[in-house]
């Protein structure tokens, strides 16, 4: 057997591995789960898509070890994104200037949005056969949860009638799903961005290091999400849907802020201590997610990168 095809299968039981310490609990096993599908993003960013996709086979196969679904699980959430992203960040074409261009970062941040609503828009829909759609069903079970956790004395300072717990319940259900898909979605930006490094780092890479700078997003995006957010807007089933949507086509446009906050860091004499700073307010005060976000958005029309690398700028 080729020493390619071992190694692909390898990393794939490597990640099958890691996907099943989640059931293990405690913070090392999520941390291992979380991670999952960085041995994938390796195979494909250093040997090719070929062998992202044996890996991730490879890896579906070991999962079945636990039962069906989490290799159905393993397949979805961990092995999917890695084997189609790999296959596209891997093209490039010659310019007539000499020089190769790579396949844009900002659309593989699409293609991550595309297949997070995908998978979003799916699950709404399986619901819809039956009795209650997903929110409706998120928000019983989570009612039952908070009851329970009421019972045992959690809520009795704050003192909830059930009415306040049935719109907690309410809320947290209608957030849940989209939450989820944006959460996946950057979790495999940072998967995929960890892999690259590693790849980089042992002289391995395919592809050239890109700065986060330079991404671009494709267009369509801004159209999605303000698609979303009139979606949000309208009632009912399409409401619960356009909430989460609005939430997996805001996150690429937080990466693309971060962008911006990275262009501008490179013009100052300290980047590292600002981008430090950065993302340590980023991670504390939730309002500069927000913040970011919309800063990401309006570059989409004022490219405020352009105007800071041009000489006047």
């Amino acid at each position: 057997m080729p020493r390619a095809l071992l190694l692909a299968l390898a990393l794939g039981g490597l990640s099958a591995l890691a996907h099943a310490a989640a059931l293990l609990g405690g913070m090392g096993g999520l941390i291992l789960a979380l991670l999952a599908s960085l041995p994938l993003f390796f195979a494909g960013l250093t040997a090719g898509p070929p062998a992202a996709l044996v890996a991730g086979i490879g890896g579906t196969v070991a999962s079945l070890a636990l039962g069906v679904w989490p290799a159905v699980g393993f397949a979805i959430q961990v092995a999917l994104a890695p084997v189609l992203l790999t296959r596209r960040a891997v093209l490039f074409r010659a310019m007539p200037d000499q020089t190769t261009e790579w396949y844009p970062v900002g659309h593989l941040f699409g293609w991550l949005a595309g297949m997070a609503a995908a998978g979003l828009a799916a699950a709404h829909l399986w619901f819809l056969g039956g009795d209650m759609s997903l929110v409706a069903t998120l928000q019983t079970g989570l009612q039952a949860y908070l009851e329970e956790l009421q019972r045992q004395g959690l809520f009795v300072q704050m003192q909830m009638s059930p009415s306040e717990l049935t719109a907690m319940a309410g809320t947290m259900a209608r957030l849940i799903p989209g939450i989820a898909a944006a959460f996946w979605i950057m979790m495999m930006a940072g998967n995929g961005l960890l892999a690259q490094g590693l790849a980089l780092r042992f002289g391995k890479a395919i592809r050239p290091a890109t700065p986060l700078s330079a991404m671009e997003l494709p267009s369509w995006l801004a159209i999605a999400l303000a698609l979303s957010i009139g979606l949000a807007f309208i009632g009912g089933t399409l409401a619960e849907m356009g909430t989460g949507l609005a939430m997996v086509f805001a996150v690429p446009f937080l990466f693309q802020g971060c962008a911006v906050v990275h262009m501008g860091a490179r013009l100052t004499a300290f980047p590292g201590l600002l981008l430090g700073a950065f993302y340590a307010l980023l991670v504390v005060i939730s309002a500069m997610v927000i913040l970011v976000i919309l800063l990401g958005l309006f570059e989409q029309w004022i490219k405020l990168r352009r105007r800071l690398r041009s000489p006047g700028g």
